[in-house]
């Protein structure tokens, strides 16, 4: 009777463990050890999705910051830029004749000698041992034409005030006499003798 009940618990604890296997029994330190090796595994992705954000950050900040300096430099290059350019307009001010300060207020232009003369409508002026006439820039105009300054006498001076002449006797950049002050040749003309006188008229 005591071996047949034996037998019987054997049984009973065989079957036992063979329902738990089936049911995929597993034991508590098993599960702890997987729970244990997940939650390391997400500290683990936690950790990586921080870093790549952190270095996400850190890479636009520097974008920024490298945008910021451009833009700054450009700033710089453009300030820079303006300020050279109006000394430069400055420079060329000082350099710019006083228009009104030649003529009449009828247009007319002053002598040397203090008269006041119409020079279109003399059309000629004997000074000097020279023939002075004038030359048009409006009727045939001259390709340094914007180089010089049409003042109130209707005479063309360069920006250091000289009258622009042409003369086949003087060397290009001579500064000769006319009847209204000093002339500088820039350019020649036809006849030896002769200096023609720049007018916008």
């Amino acid at each position: 009777m005591h071996k047949h009940m034996t037998k019987i618990h054997i049984i009973a604890l065989s079957l036992t463990i063979a329902v738990m296997a089936c049911m995929g029994f597993t034991s508590p330190q098993k599960s702890e050890a997987g729970d244990a090796q997940a939650k390391v595994t997400q500290k683990q992705e936690i950790k990586k999705n921080v870093t790549k954000t952190k270095h996400k950050k850190q890479a636009e900040e520097e974008a920024k910051k490298a945008e910021e300096a451009k833009k700054a430099e450009e700033a710089k290059k453009a300030e820079e830029a303006k300020k050279a350019e109006e000394a430069r307009l400055a420079e060329e001010a000082k350099k710019t004749p006083d228009k009104k300060k030649y003529g009449t207020p009828s247009g007319n232009q002053i002598m040397t000698d203090g008269r006041v003369v119409n020079f279109r409508s003399m059309g000629v002026i004997y000074m000097h041992g020279y023939r002075y006439t004038y030359y048009s820039s409006r009727v045939l105009y001259h390709h340094r034409t914007p180089e010089w300054y049409a003042c109130d006498d209707h005479l063309y001076r360069t920006a250091d005030g000289y009258i622009v002449v042409a003369s086949r006797d003087h060397a290009i950049g001579a500064i000769v006499p006319t009847p209204f002050g000093k002339g500088k040749v820039l350019d020649r003309c036809v006849h030896s003798g002769n200096i023609d006188i720049y007018v916008d008229f």
